[in-house]
């Protein structure tokens, strides 16, 4: 899923707001985490929380987020399920 970055109000770092329609997109469940990656191939991990009031082209992430990800806001990111690590 392909998303504009928003800075989220709350300061929390690692979490993630998406509308709530994307989890079903997306296979996951409430509190699951997501993979978000740039352009240039910076991924992080964030745990996502679903929105239904977050618009559906957006996801919502706090600055210190963004700054991790070298991006700025109204960029656009793509959002997937994290893959488990398998031993």
């Amino acid at each position: 899923v392909i998303l504009q970055v928003v800075e989220r109000s709350m300061p929390w770092s690692g979490r993630a707001k998406i509308h709530a329609s994307h989890f079903s997109e997306l296979n996951i469940d409430r509190l699951d985490k997501i993979e978000v990656l740039t352009q240039d191939g910076t991924c992080l991990s964030l745990i996502a929380f679903a929105d239904s009031h977050v618009p559906l082209d957006q996801i919502r992430i706090c600055a210190e987020d963004i700054i991790k990800l070298g991006i700025s806001e109204d960029d656009q990111v793509i959002v997937r399920k994290m893959d488990p690590i398998s031993d």
